[in-house]
């Protein structure tokens, strides 16, 4: 690591492919931010997951936009979650949909709402359904109406019920007729009486058969009049 910080900047540029996927952990949190600056995109690429593992939230909010979009999506698991706090909503904003698509369950979940706040709807639209459900409560509450908008039928299938029983009211009524239409009956049974109470008539209406066959009498009663005829009208 001693040898790699002593390298001048011109000297820290003309490293090959080879020498770069080299370095180690420590390598790479050794460099300061001036030889940082001198990697080119494909410098970046050519770094091993294991030296891009060494990157520090200094050294990651400081690359540039062309760098992080250089970013492999093999090597985006890599990031620790000490090093994703640096990034900028920004940056988050910047990495394309295929970085995007590469977060882990812990990295997604380590997200700050600024961060979240970033994402992009194209972006969101990119992530499985298994990374939507990887979203914490207050991350989804984060979600602005266009983020919230861009989630699309296939992912609201990985919203576990706890997710849905816990978000506050606003962002639990922003959710359109077809995204609650693409909830299982086994989403929509789990439904707290409470949450249920707080859907509109419209998104009530969007309900299959299927799912209000699965509403528990508790659930129903819960509901007020013009709820259940939002109800009996869905399965009409």
């Amino acid at each position: 690591a001693t040898q790699i910080a002593a390298l001048t900047d011109t000297q820290i540029a003309s490293l090959s492919s080879d020498a770069l996927y080299g370095l180690t952990a420590d390598q790479v949190a050794g460099l300061s931010s001036g030889q940082l600056s001198e990697f080119s995109a494909t410098m970046i690429a050519s770094l091993s997951a294991t030296g891009i593992g060494g990157l520090t939230s200094s050294q990651l909010a400081s690359l540039t936009e062309t760098q992080i979009g250089a970013l492999r999506a093999t090597q985006i698991p890599a990031l620790s979650l000490e090093a994703l706090a640096g990034l900028t909503s920004e940056q988050i904003g910047d990495m394309s949909t295929t970085q995007i698509a590469a977060l882990q369950r812990m990295q997604i979940r380590a997200l700050t709402t600024s961060q979240i706040d970033g994402l992009t709807g194209e972006q969101i639209a990119a992530m499985s359904s298994s990374q939507i459900g990887d979203f914490t409560v207050a991350e989804l509450e984060s979600l602005s109406e266009a983020q919230l908008a861009a989630i699309t039928s296939e992912q609201m299938t990985g919203l576990s019920a706890n997710q849905l029983n816990l978000l506050g009211v606003s962002t639990l009524q922003l959710l359109s007729a077809v995204q609650l239409d693409a909830l299982s009956t086994t989403q929509v049974s789990g439904l707290t009486s409470t949450m249920l109470a707080l859907l509109t008539t419209t998104q009530l209406s969007s309900l299959t058969a299927e799912e209000v066959d699965t509403l528990s009498d508790a659930q129903k009663s819960a509901l007020s009049d013009e709820q259940l005829a939002a109800l009996i009208s869905a399965i009409s």
